[in-house]
């Protein structure tokens, strides 16, 4: 595997190119007011500790040069400093969050909604002054005071600045985002906008293909935790949190690969995520790899090398002593990127976020469904590259891995991911799992296990959903449970009411697919889903009998479906079964 090239961090601003003070009170100001407007008064408090990072500073700094460049908003800053007003305004809309001001100081950000102005008339806004127990600073008392009655916030200077100022820095600096990413006491324990997606993935693990055994071992895993362990495998790397597998292995990607074709990074992703689930097995779990369940949890350890795979934390960047040229530190707030080789995170709206996360939950499998440690140099990637000129990635997998190196890979297939935060494994559930697969369907003498293939794919989608329910632990077996306790099953037919497990969903709509083609049935599926509908598929149309399976989402032109069945081979609804005989499709809307 490669080692990547080392380089120096960026450095941006210098003490030569620095914006005035007044414009970046300006800049911080106008933030503050759009985050508690956005925020409902709790922002303030997080831009003031944003704006002590090295990065908030940057940003404030970048954007009081841009107020600098307009004489009209320069003037109305310094003039407004002057008075004290920003200073004030300042103090006033950090008290927002902690309750010390009084309502009008939580107007400043905004009372007109409509218009989106962030300006407030102060004028017959009740009460408009701060009451002197409020604050232990009395001379910051009057001054806030003393703004308020100013009705300062009418001054169309005020409002320019506020309305532009705030507009610039919610787009340069992404506040919002940021904002909406933090915990739920309002705070980013780094102040970095963690933007990698986390969820859950589940993997129904047949056994593993080592290259040089195949091993039967039969897993369900999901919902995986990477930890990283140091070279010599002697332990976790100091002080790395435990990372989700997806983000782990966007942050394998950039570093193994990078920014190369579209194919070759979507190759990169698939061979990275086969490699690591199966490593361990490799390895004979030595130098501390393991794939195992901690108080619940499924985690899997790897050495945060080229032993193993680089890595570099996307959404931080990372930092490396340069000695052994390989990155993999996260960059925590408060470390010096210009005294370490350093990578910074990937940006939001880099394309290699969408291209790995396209192909999440996929990896390479042989003819008997086992997971391919998929072991890879810098000569393979440099084919994938040259292959990625005339192939799509599949190709390339299925190219190099089953041709060029006989490690027999016979195709690439989807597990389940969701991403709606949904506490379980609702995504695996099977109808004979053995939790549940001898509970009867209604009087019926048939059980889960026999024909609950929609009572399962139903619970699927109610899970996912979120819905509140009558029952405290809910799964397929207490669903059914329920409906045979509220006549929801004739003999053992679903009657289509769930109202006894969760009020809030009131029927289900029918269309018929029979004798549609495959361009209408994948539009009208991918519709619903988008439009936030809950869909259930029968998929067999009654040749060789009838089956029914949850839709979780559209990947592409790829429709993925959560499948009760314990034998289907892959989470791609066409590849498992054919599109032509899907027959019927079933809706509901929370």
């Amino acid at each position: 595997m490669p080692a990547n090239e080392k380089y120096r961090a960026n450095r941006e601003g210098s003490n030569n190119n620095q914006a005035s003070d007044s414009s970046k009170k300006t800049a911080k100001v106008a933030a503050k007011g759009a985050a508690d407007y956005f925020t409902g008064g709790k922002g303030g408090a997080l831009v003031d500790k944003l704006a002590n990072t090295k990065q908030g500073n940057e940003i404030l700094n970048r954007v009081g040069k841009v107020i600098d460049q307009n004489p009209t908003l320069k003037n109305a800053s310094e003039e407004l400093d002057e008075k004290g007003a920003l200073d004030a305004a300042d103090k006033g809309l950090s008290m927002m969050e902690s309750g010390m001001g009084s309502s009008s100081i939580g107007d400043i950000a905004s009372n007109d909604k409509k218009s989106g102005n962030f300006s407030a008339d102060m004028e017959g806004s009740g009460d408009t002054e701060v009451s002197d127990s409020s604050v232990e600073d009395g001379n910051a008392d009057k001054k806030i005071s003393s703004f308020a009655k100013s009705k300062l916030f009418k001054n169309p200077k005020v409002k320019v600045i506020a309305g532009i100022a705030g507009i610039i820095i919610f787009l340069i600096f992404g506040f919002a985002s940021i904002i909406a990413g933090s915990d739920e006491n309002g705070s980013d324990p780094d102040g970095i906008n963690n933007t990698t997606s986390s969820g859950t993935c589940a993997y129904d693990i047949k056994g593993f293909n080592t290259g040089n055994a195949t091993i039967k071992k039969e897993m369900h895993v999901s919902n995986i935790k990477v930890r990283l362990m140091e070279c010599d495998g002697s332990g976790p790397v100091e002080n790395e949190e435990l990372v989700d597998f997806e983000k782990y292995i966007l942050g394998v990607t950039r570093e193994e690969i990078g920014n190369s074709n579209d194919a070759s990074t979507k190759a990169q992703a698939v061979a990275a995520r086969s490699f690591s689930l199966a490593r361990p097995i490799e390895m004979g779990n030595s130098g501390g790899l393991k794939l195992y369940e901690e108080n619940g949890q499924w985690i899997l350890q790897l050495r945060a090398c080229t032993l193993d795979q680089a890595y570099c934390d996307p959404d931080r960047g990372c930092w490396s002593d340069g000695q052994g040229g390989e990155y993999g530190h996260t960059m925590h707030s408060g470390e010096d990127p210009t005294k370490k080789w350093s990578k910074g995170p990937i940006a939001a709206d880099d394309k290699i976020r969408t291209l790995v996360k396209e192909t999440e939950g996929e990896v390479m499998v042989d003819n008997n469904g086992y997971i391919v440690e998929s072991g890879y140099k810098r000569g393979a990637q440099l084919k994938w590259i040259e292959y990625g000129k005339t192939m799509d990635y599949r190709q390339i997998l299925l190219q190099y891995y089953n041709n060029d190196i006989n490690a027999g890979v016979t195709d690439i297939i989807k597990v389940s991911c969701n991403y709606d935060s949904i506490p379980g494994d609702f995504a695996s559930w099977k109808q004979c799992d053995p939790r549940w697969s001898n509970v009867p369907l209604g009087r019926s003498s048939l059980s889960v296990c026999d024909a609950g293939c929609l009572a399962t794919s139903v619970a699927m989608l109610i899970a996912k959903s979120g819905v509140s329910t009558t029952i405290s632990d809910f799964n397929p077996g207490t669903f059914v449970q329920t409906l045979n306790n509220n006549s929801g099953f004739d003999g053992a037919l679903f009657k289509w009411n769930v109202t006894s497990v969760a009020p809030q969903i009131t029927g289900f709509t029918y269309i018929n697919a029979s004798g549609k083609s495959r361009e209408e049935k994948f539009n009208t599926i991918k519709s619903l889903v988008e439009q936030g509908y809950y869909v259930v598929a029968e998929v067999k149309g009654g040749i060789g009998g009838t089956h029914w399976v949850a839709i979780d989402h559209i990947s592409g032109n790829d429709i993925i479906m959560m499948d009760p069945s314990s034998h289907s081979k892959t989470n791609i609804l066409w590849n498992e079964y054919k599109w032509e005989r899907m027959s019927v499709i079933r809706y509901f809307k929370v």
